[in-house]
């Protein structure tokens, strides 16, 4: 982390997302992690990106993370297609 800050030229990261989660992760230590990075002040939140319902209900119910990102964006439906944002 300290590498990844000065590269950066910054004190601290705003956010810090966690991408593509799985079931097998050990969610409980990497959570200890994020917890101890956010006490020294190296990052402000946390969050997960993942495809997988289960894993973001786990992380909900085992963090207290910021930032939760889904698979889908705003110009597509979960069906797969795509919609117009702007007419």
């Amino acid at each position: 982390m300290e590498d990844s800050l000065r590269r950066l030229n910054v004190e601290y990261i705003d956010l810090y997302q966690l991408h593509g989660g799985t079931m097998e992760d050990p969610i409980d230590d990497i959570v200890d992690c994020f917890e101890q990075l956010q006490h020294e002040g190296k990052i402000r939140y946390y969050g997960i990106s993942s495809i997988r319902p289960n894993v973001i209900r786990e992380w909900v119910q085992r963090s207290n993370l910021s930032s939760v990102m889904m698979q889908y964006s705003a110009g597509q439906t979960p069906g797969g297609r795509h919609v117009a944002i702007i007419g």
